[in-house]
């Protein structure tokens, strides 16, 4: 491996100063730099959000897919690391891909409560960082009006700040809050993909219109 000392010292110079929140108790300092990404040019959130880049810092093996990091000069602006790559070439510098937040996700499970004795929808995980996008699958038109198939996509990270996982299930209820907590929608989980992208969870489901609790 060839190892360029100065790539290293530019990155400290040039790049953006970042904190990764590697554990509850405990932040790393790092460097990025960064170009918007260009692998979802049809989506106008996606370009918005998606970043490549390379990250420098000098613990660089605590650097792990599904970690949240931010800018020192924007620390409201948190991204999730969606992935990590090792096939780089500076021994102190990994290349990522990063997503940044734009809502919070609280996943709802129904289980049974014993001060009511029935089954509710009950709060799993609350106020996870978390991107969503829309797509509009299908709309109909029927004699009773117009139906609208509108597909959610939900990004959380795979792990919490103690690398605990969140698991997320098919049916689960997703209470969906924009960034001021000003909006909230309920989403019904209809499919749950913790394969696809090593640092994230990707739950797509269909705003919630079923009744009662």
């Amino acid at each position: 491996m060839f190892c360029d000392a100065y790539a290293k010292k530019y990155q400290k110079k040039a790049g953006f100063k970042i904190h990764i929140q590697a554990s509850e108790n405990k932040d790393y300092l790092g460097y990025l730099s960064l170009k918007p990404s260009t692998r979802s040019t049809y989506d106008i959130a996606m370009r918005d959000a998606t970043i490549d880049g390379l990250v420098t810092m000098d613990e660089i093996n605590r650097l792990k897919a599904g970690q949240i990091f931010y800018r020192e000069t924007q620390p409201n602006e948190l991204f999730i690391l969606q992935s990590v790559n090792e096939f780089e070439q500076q021994k102190d510098t990994r290349s990522i891909n990063a997503i940044k937040q734009n809502s919070f996700t609280t996943i709802q499970r129904k289980q049974y409560n014993e001060e009511t004795g029935e089954n509710e929808y009950m709060d799993i995980y609350e106020d996870v960082i978390s991107f969503v996008t829309m797509q509009s699958k299908d709309g109909k038109n029927f004699a009773a009006g117009i139906e609208d198939n509108t597909i959610l996509t939900i990004q959380i990270p795979k792990f919490d700040r103690e690398e605990n996982k969140y698991i997320a299930k098919v049916e689960d209820r997703v209470i969906l809050k924009d960034l001021g907590k000003d909006i909230t929608r309920e989403v019904k989980i209809e499919s749950v993909n913790e394969f696809s992208v090593p640092g994230v969870v990707v739950m797509s489901g269909t705003f919630d219109t079923r009744t009662g609790d």
